[in-house]
């Protein structure tokens, strides 16, 4: 029905991508703080890698565009542009602003694709 995973997100939002569509088609979520989450893997790419940075960027980006309902879409595209362009100067700040900027220019070559996702949601 939903698909599952989008596997052109390959890693990172991935599962925010899921949980979105999810609720957009009428399922609920609940918080449960007692659960404990160990995550086997990710030590490796690192909190501020190049590769985080690039993959993190560029899907949230597309889980943004695939999933936000249309008026939502158009109210807060301004502030998504305003907080990318923060989060690319804080990049340039701690100078890692290269990885960013490619993950931008990635979500923008890949917003054909992602926008025609988001006419089948």
């Amino acid at each position: 029905m939903l698909g599952g995973f989008d596997e052109s997100f390959f890693c990172y939002c991935e599962d925010l991508d899921l949980a979105y569509r999810l609720r957009l088609a009428g399922y609920t979520s609940m918080q449960i703080p007692s659960a404990v989450v160990r995550h086997v893997s990710g030590g490796i790419s690192g909190e501020k890698s190049d590769f985080t940075l690039f993959h993190g960027h560029r899907n949230r980006i597309w889980t943004f565009v695939k999933n936000t309902p249309g008026a939502w879409f158009w109210a807060l595209l301004p502030w998504h542009i305003a907080i990318d362009a923060l989060m690319l100067y804080g990049g340039y700040r701690d100078r890692k602003a290269a990885p960013i900027a490619r993950g931008y220019i990635a979500a923008i070559k890949g917003l054909p694709a992602i926008w025609q996702t988001r006419r089948q949601i």
